[in-house]
């Protein structure tokens, strides 16, 4: 009967740093994955702006569904004015998925639309005014 010999520990030191090696490239890979699966969002509003006390409406593109999306418009002076999450899917443009962000303001000012959640993002800013001033 043949006796093996017994596996100097050096080894098994060997062996878990593979293992711990292996484990970190793992890691690394999947939080690049998910750091290139993140979901870039834009938020589309009117150039010219919007007439003060009528119901307004921007469009946030996602690139990837949304689902629980807030958004908040803000004054000039970093005020909430108005409140919501954004509605149901309208469809899709290009590569973006395009959802209503349903709106009424009727203060005159500047005002950006701030999104929070999956696709956060802010609007460029736009007016809000009477017709003859936008």
């Amino acid at each position: 009967m043949l006796l093996e010999e017994p596996v100097p520990a050096k080894h098994f030191t060997t062996l878990k740093l593979g293992l711990l090696r292996s484990a970190i490239w793992l890691l690394l890979i999947a939080g690049f994955a998910a750091f290139v699966s993140a979901t870039t969002a834009y938020v589309r509003v009117s150039q010219i702006g919007y007439e003060a006390g009528v119901s307004a409406r921007a469009y946030l593109m996602a690139s990837s569904a949304v689902r629980g999306a807030c958004y908040k418009v803000i004054n000039s002076s970093g005020k909430v004015k108005a409140l919501g999450k954004a509605g149901a899917k309208l469809g899709n443009w290009g590569s973006y998925s395009v959802y209503p962000l349903d709106f009424t303001i009727s203060a005159e000012d500047t005002y950006a639309i701030s999104v929070s959640g999956p696709g956060s993002t802010t609007s460029p800013t736009f007016p809000v005014n009477t017709p003859a001033n936008l």
